[in-house]
């Protein structure tokens, strides 16, 4: 062999290696889009759940508020379920526009961490209000209302007795909402992270 055959059969070879790696990155980079779109569609769908959940739940405290508008305890508890309810959706909102402000097959790999970064901050920040604001005051003015409604038991007349039940029903969902934060979405994130991580890393030793 020659060394002009030698320089083809080199340069060939290069081609082909060249091909495969572009072929092999590629090929990664779908994967890993498709696992990541699969991990944060599951705290996106229950984020639209939610959304259309609180657009049903307004009207019916806006009902359960009129009805009982001649009760200054049960109207006020009405007006801040609303408004709570309100304020949740807004912020829903805001969390499924983030989430698909994610472009997961046209943006490279820094700007798509970047608006992974904004999404993950948002949740921590609605999550917040969320947790220390709007949980407690839903639940404790939703469970005046409805038991006012459906058994006509008023607990601003006896909140002593009431209290020792009402607590633990508040602490149990408090659990919940921790325990779904950190396996709907904490983990999610951080599963999205580290395939990010992966492939910016693969891009740079490419």
């Amino acid at each position: 062999m020659d060394i002009n055959e030698f320089k083809s059969a080199w340069l060939q070879h290069d081609r082909k290696l060249s091909e495969n790696l572009s072929i092999n990155e590629t090929l990664l980079n779908k994967i890993n889009m498709d696992r990541s779109k699969k991990e944060l569609n599951k705290p996106l769908r229950y984020e639209i759940v939610s959304f259309f959940l609180f657009i049903i739940l307004i009207p019916v405290f806006i009902f359960l508020s009129v009805l009982y508008r001649s009760e200054n305890s049960m109207l006020i508890s009405g007006i801040l379920a609303v408004a709570t309810l309100v304020l949740g959706l807004f912020l829903c909102l805001k969390k499924i526009r983030l989430f698909y402000r994610i472009d997961y097959y046209q943006q490279p790999v820094l700007q798509l961490q970047e608006q992974l970064a904004l999404l993950k901050s948002g949740i921590l920040s609605a999550r917040k209000i969320e947790v220390l604001l709007l949980l407690p005051i839903l639940f404790l003015t939703a469970l005046v209302l409805v038991l006012r409604y459906i058994h006509g038991i008023n607990l601003f007349e006896d909140i002593s007795f009431y209290l020792p039940l009402v607590l633990p029903g508040l602490l149990v969902t408090w659990g919940g909402t921790l325990f779904l934060n950190k396996y709907l979405y904490d983990k999610k994130v951080s599963n999205v992270e580290a395939m990010f991580k992966e492939l910016k890393d693969y891009q740079k030793e490419a």
